[in-house]
């Protein structure tokens, strides 16, 4: 059988067509500015040890344009679609960013962490992963995502490349109304109980509608809920009165919050009034 000819119109490439770096070029990319030239409060909230950071990066804005040329997931498109590759529920724009382009910055960032008694992992015992998130104005939400979550690692450093200090992340508690006993996150409500877990369940379900992700199953546990509302506005979301906000750190240009990711928390947003997008660089210990 004879295939059939296919007639393409092959561009010629050259070196110019590429984005090129050199290892130093990296180097200076994600340069981390000197401790003493840092502003760094560390403190801790209601069991929330985080860390804040401002004048974090050396050159910010060459790490912002050296970022967006990566290919980013629409991810309102891809919720649409029922599929991800990058398997998050976050809204907005996401680019996965290959870890090799980040071996420095991961390293520094250890360093940070180590000088300042942040953490007490050994430098061989972290493994890194880095994204970025993109949020802008009208930005839509699906299965109210805006809500609190918690993340699949240990602990996220965010990096903000924009300004939009009156946006950030909320961290929020859920307090059990019976027993006036405050839960902090996930793990905190699955070992607290039957009576507990149900009365949390109950709630979910009643203020957001979630549902059994599958109610065929007979393993009906908190993960596999889910609120099913499906494409929606995007809620500016700051706390209600069952998820009670106690903590916000703001996504100042050139800051890094940095924190726990077992913990409730949301990024806060205001999409329909903001006047420019929040655009940061997410640094997670796996």
């Amino acid at each position: 059988m004879k295939l059939m000819e296919k007639t393409f119109n092959i561009p010629k490439l050259e070196l110019e067509n590429f984005s090129t770096y050199s290892t130093k070029e990296l180097m200076a990319i994600t340069e981390v500015n000197k401790i003493e030239d840092m502003e760094i409060d560390i403190n801790v909230i209601e069991g929330l040890k985080y860390m804040k950071v401002n004048n974090i990066m050396k050159r910010p804005l060459d790490l912002s344009d050296f970022m967006r040329n990566f290919p980013a997931e629409n991810k309102e498109k891809s919720s649409m679609e029922e599929l991800s590759f990058s398997g998050s529920k976050s809204p907005g724009l996401q680019q996965p960013i290959e870890r090799a382009f980040m071996t420095f910055l991961g390293y520094q960032l250890w360093h940070l962490c180590k000088q300042m008694r942040f953490l007490k992992y050994r430098e061989k015992d972290i493994s890194w992963k880095y994204y970025s998130n993109f949020y802008y104005k009208g930005m839509r939400s699906f299965n109210k995502n805006f809500l609190p979550h918690v993340d699949p690692f240990s602990y996220a450093a965010n990096i903000f490349l924009t300004e939009s200090e009156q946006h950030g992340t909320s961290f929020f508690k859920y307090t059990d109304e019976r027993t006036g006993k405050d839960f902090y996150s996930m793990s905190d409500v699955m070992s607290a109980g039957d009576e507990l877990r149900t009365a949390y369940t109950n709630g979910l379900k009643e203020n957001y509608q979630y549902q059994v992700s599958d109610p065929e199953s007979d393993d009906k546990v908190i993960g596999q809920m889910t609120p099913k509302n499906g494409d929606d506005e995007w809620t500016h979301f700051e706390g209600d009165h069952f998820y009670k906000r106690y903590h916000f750190l703001p996504s100042t240009f050139n800051s890094m919050s940095m924190y726990r990711g077992n913990r409730w928390h949301s990024a806060t947003f205001d999409a329909k009034n903001t006047k420019c997008g929040r655009y940061s660089l997410v640094a997670c210990i796996l």
